[in-house]
Parts: structure tokens; C-alpha cells; sequence
């Protein structure tokens, strides 16, 4: 073994020209030897060409004290490290958003798993190790786009000034796309509303909504223990009723992992979008919607979009925005006080005017709306026609737990509750 050792042969190297010698030799036949050596004929033949022409170097690799042909170029790692540590790093960008800003951005062709190894061999490490998690059965889509939306809201601070924004988002259930997403001050009724306006303008009329038990899309608790027991079903919340009208199923989560999809939609978002604004140097929440609205959802929807089973589309076509605004509303029942005025704590205090057709509007019932966009429509509750008011108190709407379909109460729970 000493010569094979001076020559710098392997081990299995020196195996390799002992049996290529003996083929030369004559002591085997080619086919013998591959055999022994697990390679091809047509390698054996290659073999004895280059062991006849240089000896016992001429089993050794090519590229032993080489660099690998897809090792990187000492520069090319620079220049990524560089970029990394002055522009992507500060950003809170991943290995795979960080490859993807390398090929498209910076046109350096790289591959993700070259990024990771050279990332990691520098001592940076992708994410944080996950906790163990329960076991739990994989839920198959919906077959078709609009079968099933998945809505959600992720709060967060978006921007990076400390402020926490509520991105609403909706999630088609059949191709995981991202149909709705903008950031709000805060969560309740009218963003969640909005959200599904935008929608239905966009693509039609979905069969379902998915959604979490929030006080705004589900009733889940009364001040009277009896009245919830018994009456549970005369409540329900705006958006219940709304869904109601316009024939679209509301589907409760018992759980977060019951929404996977939209809430790995949120988690994506809280690592991509947040470095996207960061990059572009966007502060304010308009300039962060309208990126959103323009270049982001529709970036995320061919990256992480996939085709439905069913090519054909569950939305039902909707038309007229106007009717739609009157359904997608905050609508409430006041009785005309004796000065003509309809108030609701924390909402709104209206003076009623009197119209050709009547004077006074004292003991009538009326119903108002509060649009997505801050109108105000007061509405005569038997005929429908419209009244003509002045605003005497308007404030921003706060979200009420549920509101009441019936305000009366059981004769025998009244009973009870003496």
C-alpha cells in the first residue's frame, strides 16, 4: 500500500487500479470487473485508457484539490453576503424570499439550498425551531374557487412604528389565493363587511364564509344566563344577518388549526409583506394598501396559488353595488322619540324632519343604517321609503356583541327572572 499511499490514492481508489491492472493483465475480463467494481463495461473501458496512460493517478477524481464545478465563485459569495447583511437582513427576510430577491432583483442566479448552506455556514440561522405540535388530520379542499372562503384578521405591527394594524385578510379554501387583503386601525364589523364587499363586487357571490367565533360573527355569550339558554336564536350578529340575506352559508371555526390555510396565509404575510414594505420604505398605511392592493396580492397568488380539482366557479354573479351596500350595512330598529329624534348608545342621535306627506314621526318605527362608508339611511320600517334627518351625534361605530332580532322577552322568563 505504501505506493498507492505516496500517490495520494484512497483506499477504494487503490481497490479500483488493482482490478483495472489485472484487466490489463489479462487476468479478468471487463465484464468481470465491473462487476466487482459496480460501475458499467463502458467505464472499465475508460478506465484502462486512462490507468495505461498515467499510471495509478489515472483512477483518481478529476477534481480531487479542486474546487466542485457548482462550487460558488469567492466573489459571487461576497456580493451575496454583502447583500444580505446591508439591505435583506434588516428587512426580516427568509432564505426563500431572500433567493427569490437574488434571482429577480439582483439577477443572481443561485438555487436556495446554495443560499442556506452559505447563510448557515456564516452563522445565520432561517427561523426559529418549532414547538412540538399536536396531531391533527389533514382537511381536503373545496374542488372549486368560491366554495369556500376562509376570512381572517392578523394583527401586527406592519409598518415597523410600533403601532399595531388589523390586516384582514380572505382566502379562497380551493387554490389557497389571497382575494382580500388590506390593513385597518382596528377589527370589527365594518372591516370584516368591507372585506366581503370587495369580493363579492370582484368575483360574485361565494357559497361560504369560514371564520373564527369573534363577537362580530358570532354571538357567544348574553349578560342573562336564562335569556341565552332559551332564546339563543333570537341573536344574531350583523354580519349573520347580512350573510343571511344574501344566501351565503357562515361556517364558525372551533378552532385556528380549523383554518389553516388563512392562517398560514397570515404567517406568510407577517414575514413577506413586512419585508416588502421595509424595502420600499413605506411608513404610512395608505401607501401600504395600495401596494397591497396593486403589486402584493397578486405576487402571492402566482408563488403560492394552486389550480382547483374543478375548473368551474362556485361564485354566483352579483350586480349592483348600491343594493349590496344597503345589505352589507350596521342596521338597527328605533322607535321615534316625542321631540322626533331616534337615538342608540354610542352610535347615533338623529333629528327626524317632517315631509309633505307627514308632519310628525312620534311612536314610528324606523331603520337605520350605517353604510361601510359612513352613510347614514333612515328608512320608514312599513313602507320602506326613506325620511330625511339632521345629524345631531354620529360617532365611529363600536362593536356590539350581537344585536337583537326580537327585543321581546318570553313571558316565562320574565316570570323567572322576578
Amino acid at each position: 500500500m505504501g505506493i498507492f499511499q505516496d500517490r495520494g490514492l484512497t483506499g477504494m481508489e487503490a481497490r479500483r487500479y488493482r482490478v483495472i491492472q489485472n484487466v490489463i493483465e489479462k487476468k479478468v475480463s471487463q465484464i468481470e470487473a465491473a462487476e466487482e467494481l459496480e460501475i458499467s463495461d463502458r467505464h472499465v473501458r475508460r478506465l484502462i485508457g486512462v490507468v495505461k496512460e498515467r499510471g495509478p493517478e489515472g483512477v483518481i477524481h478529476g477534481l480531487v484539490g479542486k474546487p466542485s464545478n457548482h462550487a460558488f465563485e469567492v466573489a459571487k459569495e461576497n456580493q451575496i453576503l454583502e447583500l444580505w447583511d446591508k439591505t435583506y437582513r434588516p428587512c426580516g427576510l427568509n432564505f426563500t424570499h431572500f433567493t427569490e430577491k437574488l434571482n429577480e432583483k439582483e439577477k443572481i442566479s443561485v438555487s436556495k439550498e446554495k443560499v442556506r448552506v452559505l447563510l448557515r455556514k456564516n452563522g445565520v440561522v432561517d427561523a426559529k425551531p418549532k414547538k412540538g405540535r399536536k396531531h391533527r388530520r389533514e382537511r381536503v379542499r373545496r374542488t372549486q374557487f368560491g366554495e369556500l372562503l376562509q376570512q381572517d384578521t392578523s394583527p401586527h405591527d406592519w409598518l415597523g412604528t410600533g403601532k399595531v394594524y388589523h390586516a384582514v385578510n380572505v382566502v379562497d379554501d380551493a387554490t389557497s389565493k389571497v382575494l382580500f387583503l388590506k390593513l385597518y386601525e382596528y377589527d370589527g364589523t365594518l372591516p370584516n363587511m368591507e372585506a366581503m364587499r370587495d369580493v363579492i363586487l370582484k368575483f360574485g357571490l361565494p357559497m361560504s364564509y369560514y371564520v373564527d367565533k369573534a363577537a362580530w360573527f358570532k354571538v357567544t355569550r348574553h349578560k342573562d344566563a336564562a335569556i341565552t339558554k332559551q332564546s339563543s336564536t333570537d341573536y344574531e350578529t350583523q354580519i349573520e344577518r347580512a350573510l343571511k340575506e344574501l344566501g351565503i352559508e357562515l361556517i364558525w371555526a372551533n378552532s385556528a388549526q380549523g383554518k389553516g390555510r388563512v392562517e398560514r396565509s397570515n404567517g406568510t404575510e407577517q414575514n413577506r409583506l413586512i419585508a416588502e414594505l421595509r424595502l420600499r420604505g413605506i411608513k404610512t398605511v395608505e401607501a401600504a394598501n395600495h401596494y397591497i392592493e396593486t403589486e402584493f396580492v397578486g405576487d402571492y397568488g402566482q408563488r403560492f396559488g394552486v389550480e382547483p380539482v374543478d375548473p368551474s366557479s362556485a361564485f354566483l354573479p352579483f350586480v349592483g353595488k348600491a343594493k349590496l351596500d344597503r345589505i352589507l350595512c350596521q342596521r338597527f330598529t328605533s322607535t321615534v322619540q316625542n321631540d322626533n329624534t331616534i337615538s342608540k348608545s354610542k352610535y347615533y342621535k338623529l333629528q327626524l324632519l317632517p315631509t309633505p306627506s307627514r308632519q310628525s314621526w312620534v311612536k314610528a318605527k324606523v331603520e337605520v343604517s350605517i353604510m361601510i362608508d359612513g352613510l347614514v339611511e333612515v328608512r320608514h320600517s312599513n313602507t320602506g321609503k326613506l325620511i330625511p334627518f339632521e345629524t345631531l351625534e354620529l360617532k365611529r361605530p363600536r362593536e356590539p356583541k350581537y344585536e337583537s332580532v326580537t327585543r321581546e322577552i318570553p313571558p316565562q322568563l320574565v316570570e323567572r327572572k322576578k
